[in-house]
């Protein structure tokens, strides 16, 4: 598991992983915050209770030995790989 942060408020930004010793093996699973109203300082309430949700999808290029990620502003995303 890895956890992956965009600080960022307004920009994307692509991670570049590298895995030394090891590859990637199998699917790569990924969760992350969503920003339905696009806004940072969105929260859930009883009114809007998914105004902040958790987004399975993630966009990258995923291979064996090196991967780029890309993490949308604002964010927080874990990624699960196996590893061979």
């Amino acid at each position: 598991t890895l956890t992956l942060v965009n600080s960022s408020a307004s920009d994307a930004v692509e991670a570049l992983l590298t895995l030394h010793g090891g590859t990637l093996s199998g699917a790569v699973e990924a969760a992350g915050l969503s920003y339905g109203s696009g806004s940072i300082h969105a929260h859930n309430t009883f009114e809007d209770p998914e105004a902040v949700t958790v987004n399975q999808s993630l966009e990258g290029i995923f291979e064996p030995a090196h991967s780029i990620v890309r993490l949308p502003p604002a964010s927080v995303t874990r990624l699960s790989v196996g590893l061979a």
